[in-house]
């Protein structure tokens, strides 16, 4: 029960279908198999049986209300064929990113996408967005609009002191043990067509090429993802160290190691609309972020001085000369560990808009207003 509701979450990873019971929270798993390294139409399919067996597992339970959170779109389709009030969580914009990424490109599918998520916004109680720029987008088809970035659970500033002392700790180990690159750059996103592998190179290129730069670029991507040759070539010559995937536990102690993070994305207009999740965890922990993209999240680090925004030399640059610096420059001025502490102390103060107590409140309050409880 949470504040006299009871919650069920209908579920979709691999493995047989099974019913867990995780006080206070009940989570029954469709056992519907999905993973990133999935080609388009077996993605397809598995979106699909999705819909069918958390649409047969969700008229069981009968709920007063469903969150209904995409990605993928075909989400909205379970909510509306239960015939039960609904609210939609859009966490990219789809179909827009699949078809500027060229992923859907059947004229029909394009169609249909369309209208589910047209019919989606205009039939959910309520629609919780992302990004400004998301809520834009969706706003002429919803009214009622709640913006709820992704979140993380801010360091206390005991815990930040604690992380910079450990970070300045790990370069002077890195050091002494004739390490050259004793700075590390981490990347912890996916590793896919919409994240700017060439971006990541060119970064890479601009380490390496640089003398007395001693940052190393430090790749962790999601398990099953399968690197680009030119990435796989990079880690075998050494500019890129490669980690194995790393569970929650072990990327939070990783992160006391590293001295800033990298988000990168391709120069697509809805991938300036997204809310990636690794940037509030850097923000969280107290990194300076180094942003390889272009959108709202980037004008917002920015702004506030927890980052800088990094436009490789093979792509059109906007900003002018203030933007337009070199990426070993910054990350030279950030070797100062008064500077670093500096941005740290910046991107961690970005952190307490984006609480998970923040948002957990905002959407708790969402849901007990529709359903008359407050």
């Amino acid at each position: 029960m949470h504040k006299g509701l009871r919650v069920v979450v209908v579920s979709g990873p691999d493995g047989s279908s099974d019913r867990d019971l995780t006080d206070p929270i009940q989570v029954i798993r469709v056992g519907v198999p999905y993973r990133a390294s999935m080609g388009f139409w077996s993605r397809i399919y598995s979106f699909i049986r999705y819909v069918i067996a958390a649409w047969w597992t969700t008229i069981w339970i009968r709920p007063r209300l469903i969150y209904a959170s995409s990605t993928p779109l075909t989400v909205g389709l379970v909510a509306l064929c239960t015939l039960r009030p609904f609210i939609f969580e859009v966490r990219d914009l789809w179909p827009q990113a699949p078809i500027e990424l060229k992923a859907l490109q059947n004229p029909i599918l394009i169609r249909l996408a369309h209208w589910l998520a047209k019919v989606s916004y205009r039939n959910a109680q309520a629609v919780v967005v992302l990004s400004p720029p998301m809520a834009n987008v969706i706003r002429p088809h919803n009214k009622r609009m709640v913006i709820v970035p992704n979140f993380a659970m801010p360091y206390s500033r005991i815990q930040l002191e604690q992380a910079i002392k450990d970070r300045n700790q790990s370069v002077y180990d890195r050091t002494r043990q004739g390490h050259d690159k004793p700075y590390l750059l981490f990347y912890g996103g996916a590793i896919g067509p919409a994240n700017g592998i060439p971006k990541l190179l060119e970064i890479c290129r601009q380490l390496s090429n640089t003398p007395d730069c001693r940052w190393q670029l430090v790749l962790a991507p999601e398990s099953g993802r399968t690197l680009s040759s030119d990435l796989q070539e990079a880690i075998k010559i050494g500019k890129i160290l490669l980690l194995d995937y790393l569970d929650q536990a072990a990327l939070q102690a990783y992160l006391r190691t590293v001295n800033a993070m990298l988000v990168s994305f391709d120069d697509y207009p809805s991938l300036q609309t997204t809310s990636p999740n690794k940037l509030f965890l850097g923000l969280s922990v107290g990194l300076p972020m180094v942003m390889a993209c272009q959108g709202w999240h980037t004008d917002m680090v920015v702004a506030s001085r927890a980052g800088y925004w990094f436009q490789p030399s093979n792509f059109m640059a906007e900003g002018g000369p203030s933007v337009n610096q070199n990426l070993a420059q910054y990350l030279k001025t950030i070797e100062n560990p008064t500077c670093n502490a500096t941005n740290s102390q910046a991107a961690w103060e970005l952190s307490q808009s984006f609480s998970t107590e923040k948002a957990q409140l905002t959407i708790s309050n969402l849901i007990l207003d529709i359903l008359g409880k407050r």
